[in-house]
C-alpha cells in the first residue's frame, strides 16, 4: 500500500491536504492495490456456469480480486485513484459473502491510523528507489517487493 501511494506523489498527498479523505485513501489503496497474489481458490460442489463457460463439480477456480475491484460495471474509471468515490469501500479486498474478512472493521481503522501518522510525521516520505525498479517477491503467493526504502 506505501509504495502504491508514493509511486504516484498526489496519492500521498491526498490525506495531507485534506485528512478528512483519509478513509477514502484507505479504501481506494485497498481497492487498487495489486500486490495480492495469484488469486483465491474455490472448490466447485456443484456443475455450474460462469460469464458462459460451464464449470463442472470437482473443478477449482482462482478467483481474481483484484479483476473485480476494477469491475468497470462497479467502478466507473476503474483504474483511477479517487479518494472521494462514493462505493470505493465497496471493493472485494476483504473478501466477500460467507468468505468475507471478519477483521475489515480494525485492519481499516489501522490502516487509516498508520497512514495518518506516516503522513502527519513524514510528510516529505519518497521511495528511495523508481517504482518501475522495484523487484517483486518471487516464488511466493502473496505478492510484495524484495525491499521498499523510503526517504525523508
Amino acid at each position: 500500500m506505501t509504495a502504491m501511494l508514493l509511486s504516484q506523489r498526489e496519492r500521498y498527498e491526498t490525506p495531507l491536504a485534506d485528512p478528512g479523505l483519509m478513509p477514502g485513501v484507505v479504501e481506494e489503496a485497498l481497492r487498487l492495490d495489486a500486490l495480492g497474489g495469484v488469486g483465491i481458490p474455490r472448490f466447485i460442489t456443484e456443475d455450474t456456469e460462469v460469464s458462459g463457460v460451464q464449470v463442472g463439480v470437482g473443478s477449482t477456480l482462482l478467483v481474481n480480486l483484484h479483476a473485480a475491484n476494477r469491475d468497470e460495471r462497479k467502478f466507473p474509471d476503474p483504474d483511477r485513484f479517487d479518494p472521494r468515490q462514493e462505493n470505493s469501500a465497496q471493493h472485494v479486498g476483504f473478501g466477500a459473502g460467507p468468505h468475507v474478512c471478519v477483521g475489515q472493521t480494525p485492519a481499516r481503522v489501522e490502516l487509516q491510523v498508520c497512514l495518518a501518522t506516516f503522513v502527519r510525521h513524514l510528510p516529505q516520505l519518497r521511495l528511495r528507489d523508481a517504482p518501475e525498479d522495484l523487484r517483486m517477491r518471487e516464488g511466493i503467493s502473496a505478492g510484495g517487493f524484495e525491499d521498499l526504502w523510503g526517504t525523508w
